[in-house]
């Protein structure tokens, strides 16, 4: 996780280190947004990724690093369109 954490209404630029736990697409007003949900062994995170149904190897299970900017909403910690890497 960023070295700091978001509050409500704030932003914060994160990177996130975890492994993907689950992959949805959600539908977005006509527009699908994937969404997934990432933990690192101390929380979960979510990143959504708009206009998109699948991103190439990102699967349930796999490691990835996300680099972004997060904010508190709903009680738990988004990224909306972050920077990923697939971890070998």
């Amino acid at each position: 996780r960023g070295a700091t954490k978001p509050t409500a209404g704030s932003t914060t630029r994160v990177t996130i280190a975890g492994e993907v736990q689950s992959v949805q697409v959600v539908p977005h007003l006509g527009s699908p947004s994937l969404e997934i949900t990432v933990s690192d062994g101390s929380g979960r995170a979510a990143a959504v990724f708009t206009g998109r149904r699948r991103l190439a190897g990102v699967d349930c299970g796999r490691r990835v690093l996300l680099e972004g900017v997060a904010r508190r909403e709903g009680g738990r910690l988004l990224v909306v369109n972050p920077a990923y890497t697939i971890v070998e």
